[in-house]
């Protein structure tokens, strides 16, 4: 019996996907540019699903996993679905915020982010990617920037 394709399906196969490819995606961004600006790896903990669970993150950077459904109706009675999963890094700014290095570590680190769902598309076709905002904040002494990419799929139910 084939896996039905729900809400479900495509946020597991995406973070699966993000999970077992972006820190290759990293280092070859690192070698690639090697310019002095080195990007961190993502500790295989800083994973999570919905927020970091605490005020401050435990690791940096941080990937967040944001699910957003909605479901629609179409013509005939049948209904389709829209699943938008947002997946946001949590950066900090290592001390150098509003620089052109924090500006570089943001923008390689959203580039490891598309071009990992672009490599591994094959499950996902018919998907949209789009670029989200960068949101800087603070939390006590430290600043952070978070950056992020939407992965829009739709779906017949």
């Amino acid at each position: 019996m084939s896996e039905k394709r729900d809400e479900e399906y495509f946020v597991l196969k995406l973070t699966a996907l993000i999970k077992a490819n972006l820190n290759t995606k990293i280092a070859g961004i690192n070698a690639r540019k090697s310019d002095g600006i080195e990007l961190d790896l993502v500790d295989s903990g800083a994973y999570y699903y919905m927020s970091f669970g605490q005020s401050v993150p435990a690791f940096d950077p941080v990937v967040i996993f944001l699910v957003d459904s909605d479901q629609g109706e179409q013509a005939a009675g049948t209904s389709s679905e829209v699943v938008t999963v947002g997946v946001q890094m949590v950066i900090s700014d290592k001390m150098e915020p509003n620089t052109e290095n924090l500006y570089r570590r943001t923008v390689r680190y959203r580039r490891a982010l598309k071009e990992v769902v672009r490599d591994g598309y094959a499950p996902f076709q018919g998907f949209q990617l789009v670029s989200l905002p960068d949101v800087p904040f603070i939390v006590g002494r430290q600043s952070y920037m978070a950056l992020g990419i939407g992965v829009q799929f739709s779906f017949a139910n």
